[in-house]
């Protein structure tokens, strides 16, 4: 979509007059010609393969396939809403007439519609709308890849991350282990003690008993 874009504002832009816009160029005018080597070099390279550039009644003013400048076909959704200086893609249904020349350039195609401004300040309603069919394979090599990098960026991201924390969780560790190791030490402490004082208090009890006895002797 962006580069759709970057292609009508800073290209195209450049390339046409209003009055190249008003009907479809004639393909064997030297204007159509310049235009066309242009798009050529600077344009359609992969993964762009065709560019179309469409009037407001859905006549093709110019494309880099000949046989398509002049055609009229039905003005569509996305047609309107380039006029509306809009930009939109989609997956293109080759099955469509107005794809008979595309259908032979990939499997699949992936078109951008964006207004075409010639004023510099891009005011006003769009003179025409640019349509860039680029390969979607090309797309989706791209998206792969960006995927891989972000991937590895993901992964060295927690690489680094696990190397900066794993000093801190291990003395984290290690210091709980030695409060764990005070802690048992401390019970088994405990533990003696408690043992100690049921022992004196038996003991205890056991002289008040005998106490009780011979104070019970005595009496008699």
């Amino acid at each position: 979509m962006f580069h759709a874009q970057f292609v009508a504002n800073s290209i195209l832009s450049r390339e046409f007059t209003p009055a190249d816009l008003r009907v479809a160029m004639a393909v064997t005018d030297a204007p159509y010609q310049k235009v066309l080597a242009d798009a050529r070099a600077w344009i359609l390279r992969r993964p762009v393969v065709r560019i179309k550039v469409w009037s407001a009644d859905g006549t093709v003013v110019f494309s880099d396939e000949p046989r398509l400048v002049g055609r009229r076909f039905d003005v569509d959704s996305d047609l309107k809403e380039g006029f509306a200086g809009k930009t939109t893609s989609e997956v293109t249904d080759l099955r469509d007439p107005e794809n008979l020349f595309e259908r032979a350039l990939a499997p699949k195609l992936f078109a951008t519609y964006t207004p075409l401004y010639l004023s510099p300040g891009r005011t006003g309603p769009p003179v025409a709308v640019a349509e860039l069919y680029q390969d979607y394979a090309g797309i989706q090599s791209q998206i792969n890849q960006l995927f891989r990098e972000l991937a590895f960026a993901l992964v060295l991201g927690l690489a680094a991350l696990y190397g900066l924390l794993f000093p801190i969780a291990r003395r984290a560790s290690r210091t709980l282990g030695d409060q764990n190791a005070k802690l048992r030490d401390q019970a088994v402490r405990l533990e003696a003690l408690l043992a100690t004082e049921q022992g004196t208090v038996a003991e205890l009890r056991e002289l008040n008993r005998l106490k009780d006895e011979f104070v019970s002797v005595a009496s008699h």
